[in-house]
């Protein structure tokens, strides 16, 4: 029977021993794609927490079909724009939520329980009492949404032991939307009601600072792309500096945002140019879809969040077409167009066939600086060495602590970097003979190697030039 040794062990007793190895290296990273990180306002849902959204219904249930300044809709705009999963957060610090208290049927009714709604906010909210229509010894209490959807039904057992028969339907069952406790024993007998207004509670008071703690709990999740619920200048500006730091300390990202048309378009202009960061991306165009709705602004912005987000790195978005979009809202001279691209600034156009699509795919970087090149003004290229930085650290990162700083361990980064080259040169995103080298002019030391990547990426063909020759022959 041969038993398990360690590396650079000696047993002592004569006989076979064995163990294993990986000899395959450390697993491959994936691009990261279609992942958005976004903030809203909303008159429901939880406070301070990561949601991770799949589908806009979803959404919808945990955030609730909106109220007056409500932005949950701009969720299912990122989904439009392709998206696979959305991670979102409502704004704001946490108020009194609303509640109701349920009486008992004494001659001087009781408060025998307290119904709170679940979280904070304005949302409405109504309850029924009532004797089950299906069974006669049992009552139920059904809580309505503001559209009057049923959204929980507690049956329990008519009598003098309907308090207590409540309080135990709701610890079985729960619910996404109320919370239940016993405040008195009363006669034991709850009072009718037909839907009742549960007395509300209050949306949270929206601030720049609201809009800070928020990013800043987005930080550590993994996502491609971020995008606010304002055009407000000063949270743009935020922003900025937002995805400037979250994108120092490692995180390969974009970040898009628009502005509406009612700014005038010089002025758009200049403020895309302002900006003049690969890492941002400014929308100021607008479309229109069938019903006749305006998109534009900020609302815009989220869905191409959700394009950007989702078109893989060996794509472009230059002339991918905006889903739904059967007409522009504002149309542009093609002097416009050239000056919107000059200055940064993405926008719609239409086809000779009239789809409605992205015109240049460009980041808002105009003058480029420093270690800078003018590949970084395209999110095609941009994306690219994202994604390559970005998988080349997730695949190496499982190996810090575990390999030594020899020529053994410097070459296992270099072939697992290197596996990583080779995959995205055959997902057709670099140039042929991309390669990795340890830094023959920072030799390693103690804890410490440099490696240098070299690596060209590969843009998409976006001008084509025709030069027809023509020659008058005559008729013979």
């Amino acid at each position: 029977m041969a038993i398990f040794f360690s590396s650079g062990e000696q047993k002592i007793r004569p006989g076979v021993y064995q163990r294993y190895e990986n000899t395959g290296g450390a697993s491959l990273a994936g691009a990261l794609n279609g992942q958005v990180a976004v903030v809203i306002k909303s008159n429901w849902g939880p406070l301070g927490q990561v949601q991770y959204i799949e589908t806009p219904s979803q959404a919808y249930k945990v955030y609730g079909n909106g109220g007056e300044n409500d932005t949950v809709s701009i969720i299912e705009e990122i989904f439009k724009g392709g998206a696979s999963v959305v991670k979102a957060i409502r704004l704001g610090a946490a108020t009194t939520p609303g509640s109701i208290n349920l009486k008992d049927t004494a001659g001087s009714p009781a408060d025998v329980i307290t119904m709170s709604l679940k979280y904070s906010g304005a949302r409405a909210f109504t309850y029924s009492v009532r004797a089950n229509p299906g069974v006669e010894t049992q009552k139920q209490l059904i809580v309505y949404d503001e559209n009057n959807i049923a959204r929980d039904t507690f049956s329990f057992t008519a009598g003098a032991t309907e308090v207590d028969g409540l309080v135990a339907a709701f610890a079985e069952q729960g619910s996404d939307y109320i919370t239940i406790a016993k405040t008195a024993e009363g006669n034991g007998t709850l009072a009718l009601a037909n839907q009742q207004e549960i007395t509300a509670g209050t949306n949270p008071v929206i601030t720049n600072q609201s809009y800070t703690d928020g990013l800043n709990l987005l930080e550590a999740h993994n996502w491609n792309v971020v995008c606010v619920d304002t055009s407000d200048t000063d949270i743009l500006a935020l922003l900025q500096g937002y995805i400037d730091r979250v994108y120092s300390v490692g995180k390969m990202a974009f970040a898009v945002i628009g502005e509406p048309t009612s700014v005038a378009f010089a002025t758009r202009v200049s403020h895309a140019t302002a900006y003049n960061n690969y890492k941002v991306v400014y929308f100021g165009g607008a479309w229109v879809d069938a019903s006749g709705k305006t998109y534009e602004g900020f609302e815009a912005a989220a869905r191409i969040a959700g394009m950007v987000a989702s078109t893989p790195s060996n794509e472009a978005v230059t002339h991918k077409s905006i889903s739904g979009a059967v007409n522009l809202k504002e149309f542009l001279t093609n002097s416009q167009y050239e000056s919107a691209i000059k200055g940064g600034m993405l926008t719609a156009s239409a086809s000779n066939a009239g789809v409605i699509w992205i015109d240049s795919g460009i980041t808002t970087l105009v003058s480029p600086s420093g270690n800078d090149d003018e590949g970084w003004k395209k999110i095609k290229r941009a994306k690219i060495r994202f994604e390559l930085m970005q998988r080349a650290s997730d695949t190496v990162e499982p190996l810090i602590g575990n390999i030594n700083n020899s020529a053994d361990g410097r070459s296992t980064v270099v072939q697992n970097v290197q596996g990583v080259i080779n995959a995205m040169v055959a997902e057709q995103k670099l140039v042929e003979g991309a390669y990795i080298e340890v830094d023959s002019n920072n030799p390693p030391q103690g804890d410490s190697a440099w490696f240098n990547i070299w690596a060209d990426d590969i843009d998409s063909l976006e001008k084509v030039y025709f030069t027809f020759k023509f020659r008058f022959s005559p008729e013979e």
